[in-house]
């Protein structure tokens, strides 16, 4: 009863670890190690720096607007900023679209709607704006860096930003025509 068979099963007996124990020891620290990394990279690259809040000062903007300039948004210091963060194929977005539009056209000259994509290609943005008629100042954020300072996670959302730069609304959702003209007419 001393043969090879009785050798091998006294390594795997009770107690011994088995080939599936060693797999998910090895496997552990591997995945925990890896979600460490992601986490720090996520936090160097803006995700866990201080957001833009209500009554305090809006990040500076430097991005670029679809007819290849530079947009700052501090160039609109003086002047109410809407500044509206979308996608072209978000159906909220969809939704707010007319009420944009309609803002735009009845907004004062104190008062400027400026649109953020968020990692489109330019196309379906373009076809997004003439469809819906909107007259806006749209610029890209193809890496969400602009959307990462405001602390957005979702599309649309909006600000209201008075004319010495400090954010005066944030809403999250689609808003209105109404509801835009109430929020920007303690400012201009």
């Amino acid at each position: 009863m001393n043969g090879a068979g009785e050798g091998s099963s006294a390594s795997s007996g009770p107690g011994a670890p088995t080939p599936q124990a060693f797999k998910w020891a090895l496997l552990i620290p591997v995945v925990l190690l890896g979600a460490a990394l992601a986490y720090a990279a996520w936090h160097l690259a803006g995700g866990g720096g201080p957001k833009a809040a209500v009554g305090q000062s809006a990040p500076e903007l430097t991005l670029t607007d679809l007819e290849g300039r530079t947009f700052h948004l501090s160039d609109y210091r003086g002047r109410v900023v809407v500044l509206n963060f979308f996608t072209s194929w978000c159906p909220p977005c969809q939704q707010e679209a007319p009420d944009l539009a309609r803002f735009a056209q009845s907004a004062g000259p104190g008062t400027v709607l400026v649109m953020v994509d968020r990692g489109e290609a330019e196309g379906p943005v373009r076809r997004f704006i003439q469809q819906y008629g909107i007259d806006a100042h749209v610029v890209m954020d193809p890496d969400n860096r602009a959307s990462q300072a405001f602390g957005v996670t979702g599309q649309p959302e909006t600000f209201i930003i008075d004319r010495q730069g400090i954010i005066r609304q944030h809403v999250i959702g689609p808003t209105t025509a109404t509801g835009l003209e109430q929020m920007t007419a303690p400012w201009e």
